[in-house]
Formats: structure tokens, C-alpha cells, sequence
């Protein structure tokens, strides 16, 4: 598996992928997270395999919440 799969998965508009960089992956709660940087905004889009989205938290022993798409693009482009 490609660490680009997520990404891939998830944004249909095959144009903007060169805007993500791929940064690092890990576990959260048996979860795999896959965290891309936007080139631009600077800000990460993370998601899991089935193009769950996620937020970094870092509160205890959660470090990521689960967030709407619509909330993880607003955050990502703004």
C-alpha cells in the first residue's frame, strides 16, 4: 500500500494531490493515520484508509478526533 492511497482516495481532483506533501503515518487507537501537508496553507489533512478525517488534538492519550470532510477542507484551504 501507498502512503499516497489515502490521499488519493479522498480527493477526487487528481490536480490538487501535487499540493499535498506526504509527512509521516502512526497508529491511534488502532487506527493508521496518514498526515499530508498542504504546500500552501501549511496546514495537515489527515485521514485514515476508508477517507475518514481527522484534527490533531494532542490532549492525553488522544491525539486525534474524528472531524467531518467539510471541516477538514475548511481548516486545510483556509
Amino acid at each position: 500500500m501507498s502512503e499516497w492511497a489515502p490521499l488519493e482516495y479522498f480527493l477526487t481532483d487528481v490536480g490538487r494531490l501535487a499540493d499535498f506533501m506526504f509527512m509521516q503515518s502512526l497508529d491511534e487507537g488502532g487506527v493508521r493515520i496518514f498526515s499530508y501537508k498542504h504546500r500552501n496553507t501549511r496546514r495537515y489533512l489527515n485521514l485514515d484508509m476508508q477517507g475518514n478525517c481527522y484534527t490533531c488534538c494532542g490532549k492525553g492519550d488522544i491525539k486525534y478526533l474524528q472531524v467531518t470532510p467539510q471541516e477538514a477542507l475548511a481548516y486545510v484551504f483556509s
